[in-house]
């Protein structure tokens, strides 16, 4: 590094003008050279009395060796503060000469993949053997973690020694070199990517024709920062543009070298801008998207200080150099597709897919820094010949999911914004296509994403929208199926906007998400009325055609009791996820008079412990056994939606290591009020089987007495979490668990567990009662149960005004609730009284042929029917139902008039029952 440290100084301080030695050594691309990267079981201990070493021997062009790798387990606790491991390149085993040695202390000693990256940076000669050793420096002299090489794998130009005598192991290791510098083919191989017919880049061709590379790179830079579209002139003006909410201490400690982590430590990156570097709390991309380019950019444009701009442009001289691309460095081997990860090493993650996908579309940063002198010519060149690798690789990669949303939508982006690159066109068609199919592969029919993640289907819908749009508005034709798929992504967020208008959080995502900025585009577009009611949160448009509704393809099922602010809003989900889900199947979020009640918990930085915890079933309001996960996959649903009753039925897949445990869940909602919950956990041998119930950050209240829990909110709405059940199961054991308030921080959340120990099957009955803050809820319940039918339960619950009856059956034969003198054949029913008088009001059922209550006959069919509700409104009967329903017959309630399905029918005078039209 000392002799790039020289070529930037002599850049910076003559202020370069021409294509200089900085980019000379950029353009003459760092690779892989001796490679014994095998790994074995086994780890060796360096101390202060014995080295360890390994002898090499140079490839036949190498004249620079710039990094020695070696794997390192730099967790072990040998390694200490105040420690740190040496490696030092000797000239041979003799060490007659000390070519270059670099230090990583312990505070730098976390990299990615365990690979660390000892910057030696010596002068070699081809073909010759040379010795670099390990040492240690500070402590007690001894680190343990240094991963020897497969024993069947050895090293044939070496050896590995350990205090100076030869072992019969050698070292994993791996050297990175530089070849001689050929200008020529350097600078023909740079200008190869650019079409320089193009008769803007004439002045550039002549150039290249004549190898007059300066002039060449000059006239290069003239044409591309002329582009106002590309480099608007405000944003290249410090001060012109502030940042919102702009704040420079981020971008003071990166001209230090150092990184502020999720968790409130400073992450040295130092000596040499290691985006290598990892740490506890990484994210996923961590640095390999905008990474320190952003806060630098942001602080220049704001304050015109040239130490931004002096760091931005070291930054990029190692970022160029010391990050090549897999393609070039020999990470890659041969032609053809690749994939859309890069492991750990020379390129290592700064060259995944979606890494660079991203970075291809950073010219806004480069604009900020444009008229500054200390953004040289050398690294504005190395910038461009950096996107043409980023998007050679990008071109080769192939991946699934969101990320090949990303890899597309970047490559047509690329491909329509920079005419200059020679493969502009091929990429433009390559990304349109590949959009195209990738809409159609990454969502359902029904409109949602195949990644159970809210957060991911905004972007994605956001990607897909922003292509298809800009390839129609240049005349490009898109097919009807495909239009209509991006349409029913627009229809899927819609109908899933809850009452506060936002969206609830599955899987990888936080809250809040507001997207009616976005439904509202979409609105606009396909000419929806309904979505851009939605999109403008009432105030325009018409309010969509269904309360509740069932997107079956993906599994989700939204039950809600209308579009106001105070709406009662449930949703569930059990459906397939190919990533970024997590094991919530059956659970649900709820929200009602304006408030989160039993939200979902969110997600944390990834592969923090944290994150791991909020992806797991006992982190949602479902049913884990032996805190096991649900198994990804499809589950077995059943559904209907009819005035004042909804119900679902759900399976699912299974649970981890469990083989034949099932947790079925059933849910009916008692329009407009409530729901009421039956679980079922079936299978062989003795479990343990917890219901969780997660609700938002605020206090809770038990009633010991009957299980009860509930939200004590002072505005908007609360949830009474009612138990009707055996007393076994009504004892519920509140605790706080992890609530993620946003991507980097976490706080605590109340949540209520209710468990049963003991032979499968286990069998819940709740009550899930929302009301608004400053009313005490009048619900109570009683358990019902049958004496023909153990599996079979109801609950009584006293709802104010009425009193309403919900049962859940699993035969197909009648059912007697004995003390309550109901009788059904259904998979599920609900009947409504007065509290007064005890008239029925309304009734419903879900795959029935009968249902009687005090010996009245409320309805009767001579096949079942697959979803009833009757209701008496004034002197109306209301009745609808969903499925044939010949031989149907209900009681009129008294009505003198009846709508059935929509259509208006006279009762006759003195009818107890009406038929209905099959």
């Amino acid at each position: 590094m000392r002799l790039l440290l020289l070529l930037i100084a002599t850049a910076v301080l003559t202020g370069t003008v021409k294509a200089g030695p900085v980019l000379d050594d950029i353009l003459n691309t760092m690779y892989i050279d001796q490679s014994l990267v095998r790994s074995g079981d086994d780890y060796i201990t360096v101390t202060r009395d014995k080295p360890l070493g390994q002898t090499f021997v140079t490839g036949e062009r190498t004249v620079r060796i710039c990094r020695i790798a070696l794997n390192v387990d730099y967790n072990h606790e040998s390694w200490q503060p105040g420690e740190s491991l040496v490696v030092t390149l000797w000239d041979g085993l003799q060490k007659t000469q000390k070519l270059g040695s670099f230090s990583i202390p312990y505070e730098r000693r976390q990299w990615n993949g365990r690979i660390l990256m000892f910057s030696v940076e010596a002068d070699v000669q081809p073909n010759r053997q040379y010795y670099f050793e390990i040492t240690t420096e500070g402590g007690d002299g001894t680190i343990h973690g240094i991963l020897l090489a497969r024993h069947d794998c050895p090293y044939q130009e070496g050896q590995a020694y350990v205090g100076g005598q030869p072992i019969d192991r050698d070292i994993w290791f791996e050297t990175y070199v530089k070849k001689p510098v050929d200008r020529d083919a350097q600078f023909e191989e740079f200008f190869s990517n650019f079409d320089l017919d193009l008769p803007a880049l004439a002045k550039v061709k002549a150039a290249v024709e004549a190898k007059d590379w300066d002039t060449a790179c000059r006239e290069f830079l003239n044409h591309m920062e002329s582009r106002r579209d590309i480099f608007p002139e405000e944003d290249a003006t410090p001060g012109l543009r502030v940042p919102p909410g702009f704040d420079k201490r981020e971008a003071d400690l990166v001209v230090e070298q150092k990184w502020p982590a999720q968790d409130g430590t400073i992450v040295d990156l130092g000596p040499n801008w290691n985006y290598h570097a990892i740490w506890p709390t990484l994210g996923g991309v961590g640095l390999t998207r905008t990474g320190l380019m952003k806060p630098l950019a942001w602080a220049y444009s704001a304050t015109g200080d040239p130490k931004y701009a002096r760091a931005w442009n070291d930054m990029l001289i190692s970022l160029f150099r010391n990050y090549p691309s897999p393609l070039k460095s020999g990470v890659v081997k041969g032609e053809g597709k690749i994939r859309p990860t890069v492991p750990a090493g020379i390129s290592g993650s700064l060259w995944d897919a979606i890494s660079i996908a991203a970075r291809l579309h950073h010219e806004t940063f480069y604009n900020r820094f444009r008229k500054s002198p200390l953004f040289t010519e050398d690294v504005r060149i190395a910038w461009w010949a950096n996107m043409a690798d980023m998007a050679n690789c990008l071109e080769r990669m192939e991946a699934g999911g969101n990320w090949t949303t990303q890899n597309m939508t970047s490559l047509f982006a690329l491909g329509q914004k920079y005419p200059e690159f020679k493969k502009s066109k091929k990429w433009f068609v390559m990304g349109f296509e590949g959009i195209k199919q990738n809409l159609l592969d990454n969502t359902f029919p029904d409109g949602a994403l195949r990644e159970a993640t809210t957060g991911y289907h905004s972007f994605s819908l956001g990607m897909f929208f922003d292509t298809i749009k800009r390839a129609r508005e240049m005349g490009i034709e898109v097919p009807e199926e495909h239009m209509k798929r991006l349409e029913a992504m627009f229809n899927y967020s819609m109908y899933s906007t809850q009452p506060d208008w936002t969206l609830p959080v599955w899987g990888d995502t936080n809250r809040p998400i507001d997207q009616t900025a976005q439904i509202l585009a979409g609105g606009r577009y396909f000419n929806r009325p309904d979505m851009i009611w939605v999109g403008t949160k009432g105030k325009e448009g018409k309010k969509p055609e269904h309360d509740s509704i069932a997107f079956t393809e993906s599994g989700y099922f939204i039950m809600r009791s209308g579009w106001d602010p105070d709406a009662r809003y449930l949703v569930t989900r059990n459906g397939f996820s190919q990533s970024h889900y997590h094991h919530d199947q059956l659970s649900v979020i709820v929200q009602a008079y304006g408030s989160d009640l039993l939200p979902d918990m969110g997600v944390y930085t990834y592969g923090t412990p944290e994150c791991s915890q909020l992806v797991k079933t006992t982190s949602h309001s479902t049913v884990s056994v032996d805190e096991k996960d649900i198994s990804p996959g499809n589950g077995d649903n059943k559904w209907a939606a009819l005035p004042g009753f909804d119900y679902f039925d759900g399976t699912s897949p299974g649970y981890n290591g469990l083989p034949g445990v099932r947790h079925r869940r059933r849910i009916v909602f008692v329009k407009p009020d409530y729901w009421v919950v039956a679980d079922d956990v079936t299978g062989e041998g003795t479990h343990k089987s917890t219901q969780y119930w997660h609700f938002a950050p605020g206090k809770l209240e038990l009633d010991h007495a009957t299980g009860t829990v509930r939200t004590r909110n002072t505005k908007g709405g609360n949830i009474a979490v009612i138990p009707v059940a055996a007393e076994a199961a009504a004892k519920p054991y509140v605790t706080e668990d992890l609530y993620a308030i946003n991507w980097e921080k976490c706080g605590k959340s109340p949540v209520a567990r209710y468990e049963q120990n003991g032979p499968l099957p286990h069998r819940f009955l709740t009550v899930l009662y929302p009301y608004p803050a400053g009313k005490s809820t009048q619900a109570k319940v009683a358990y019902l149960s049958s004496a023909n039918e153990p599996a079979a339960r109801a609950a009584k619950v006293f709802a104010g005004s009425s009193i309403d009856y919900v049962a859940f059956s699993d035969s197909a034969d009648k059912v007697e609730f004995s003390s309550a003198k109901l009788t059904l054949s259904a998979q599920a029913a609900l009947v409504r009284t007065d509290a007064k008088t005890g008239k029925v009001r309304s009734f419903a059922w879900f795959d029935g042929s009968a249902l009687s209550i005090g010996g009245a006959i409320l309805a009767s069919s001579n096949t079942p029917v697959k979803a009833l509700s009757v209701a008496l409104v004034g002197d109306t009967l209301y009745v609808n139902t969903d499925g044939p329903a010949s031989g149907l017959v209900v009681s009129t309630l008294g009505a003198k008039k009846a709508i059935i399905n929509g259509t208006q029918i006279r009762v006759p005078r003195g009818a107890r029952t009406i038929a209905v039209p099959a």
